[in-house]
C-alpha cells in the first residue's frame, strides 16, 4: 500500500460480505468485498488492487481488478471482489485495504483501509487448509514489503520478503531459499536463510529476510520463488512461486537505477490463482466514450446520493 497522490477520487464506502464457513467456527474461506469509488471527474476508468493484513500485521497484495468505469459520486457503479482463501491464511482476523489507480496513468488516486473504514477491519477469515476437513500439513504464507524508491518512478531498490510457514501440532526447524527472476526469464539464486524454528501456526516465527538492491538489477518487475526445507534432512516442505500474487511482478531495480527516473511502469500482472482465487465486477454500465456522447445530446439523467 501507499498513500494517494491525486485528488479528485475517494472510496466512498466499503464493506464485506462472509460467504463460506464450511466448519461453522465463525471463520470464513469464502468473502466479497464491496466498494464504491467517487471522482469529481465526469467518469473515469480505474482498477484497484486489494490487501490482507494478518491481526495488524503488514498488508500483502492480494488481488487485482480489471479496469472498470466509475461515474461521478453515482451509487450504481460500486465494485465487488469475491475470494476464496486456499492456503497459507490461518485462522485469525485480518484488515482489508484498498488502494485505486487510474487506468491510463496507472497513478494511485485514493485508499482505505481498517482504520477508515470499520468495515474492512477484524474480519474472521482462515483458509481451506484450516476448515475442518481441508487439507492438512503444512502451508506458507509470503509477502514482499516495498520501502525506498529515491526517484519515485514506482521502482524500488530496497524490500523485505516475509515468510511465515505453519505447521498444526509440529515443530521443526527449517530454512527457505529465496531464487528471483525477470518473468520467464531463468531463475537465480538470490539467498538462503539460515535455520529457524517453525512452531505450529500463527505469525510469531515469521521469517523476515532484507534485502538491498546494490547494483546488476535493471528497472523491471520481477518474480520470486521460496522453497522451505527440512534443516536435517534438506527435504522440500513447501514452495511458492509466481502462482503467488505476492510473489508476482514486483517493481524493483538496483541502488544505482533508483537515481533515474524511469518510464511509467508497466501495467500490474493480471491475477491468476495461487493462495486465493478472486474475481470481480461491477463499476459503470457505461464506457466514458458513450457516457460522454449521451451528455453531450442531453439524455443522461444522473442519480446522485446525498452527501
Amino acid at each position: 500500500m501507499a498513500t494517494p497522490t491525486s485528488a479528485g477520487y475517494s472510496i466512498y464506502d466499503a464493506y464485506v460480505d462472509f460467504l463460506q464457513d464450511d466448519d461453522a467456527d465463525g471463520f470464513h474461506h469464502r468473502f466479497a468485498v464491496n466498494f464504491d469509488a467517487d471522482t469529481s471527474h465526469f467518469s473515469a476508468d480505474v482498477y484497484a488492487r486489494l490487501y490482507l493484513s494478518y491481526q495488524g500485521g503488514a498488508y500483502y497484495h492480494y488481488y487485482t481488478t480489471a479496469t472498470f468505469t466509475i461515474d461521478g459520486s453515482a451509487s450504481d457503479d460500486d465494485y465487488e471482489v469475491t475470494t476464496t482463501l486456499t492456503s497459507g491464511y490461518p485462522t485469525g482476523y485480518y484488515d482489508v485495504a484498498i488502494d485505486l489507480y487510474e487506468a491510463g496513468s496507472h497513478q494511485l488516486v485514493a485508499s482505505s483501509d481498517a482504520y477508515h473504514d470499520t468495515d474492512l477491519a477484524t474480519l474472521p477469515l482462515e483458509d481451506l487448509a484450516h476448515e475442518s476437513g481441508g487439507a492438512p500439513g503444512v502451508s506458507l504464507f509470503t509477502g514482499i514489503v516495498l520501502f525506498d524508491d529515491l526517484d519515485y518512478d514506482g521502482y524500488f531498490h530496497r524490500f523485505a520478503l516475509d515468510i511465515d510457514v505453519d505447521m498444526p501440532g509440529q515443530s521443526r526447524t527449517v530454512y527457505a531459499r529465496i531464487d528471483v527472476r525477470v518473468p520467464h526469464g531463468a531463475w537465480l539464486h538470490e539467498h538462503t536463510t539460515a535455520g529457524f524454528l517453525v512452531d505450529g501456526v500463527g505469525p510469531h516465527d515469521i521469517m523476515r529476510v532484507h534485502s538491498f538492491w546494490e547494483s546488476g538489477y535493471p528497472p523491471g518487475r520481477y518474480d520470486f520463488r521460496v522453497g522451505v526445507y527440512d534443516a536435517s534432512t534438506h527435504a522440500l516442505i513447501a514452495e511458492n512461486g509466481p502462482s503467488s500474487l505476492t510473489l508476482t511482478g514486483v517493481p524493483l531495480e538496483d541502488a544505482i537505477s533508483d537515481h533515474h527516473i524511469n518510464p511509467t511502469p508497466a501495467p500490474l500482472p493480471a491475477p491468476g490463482h495461487g493462495h486465493t482465487v478472486s474475481h470481480g465486477h461491477g463499476g459503470s454500465a457505461a464506457s466514458g466514450v458513450w457516457a460522454l456522447l449521451a451528455l453531450s445530446m442531453g439524455l443522461l439523467v444522473r442519480i446522485r446520493r446525498g452527501r
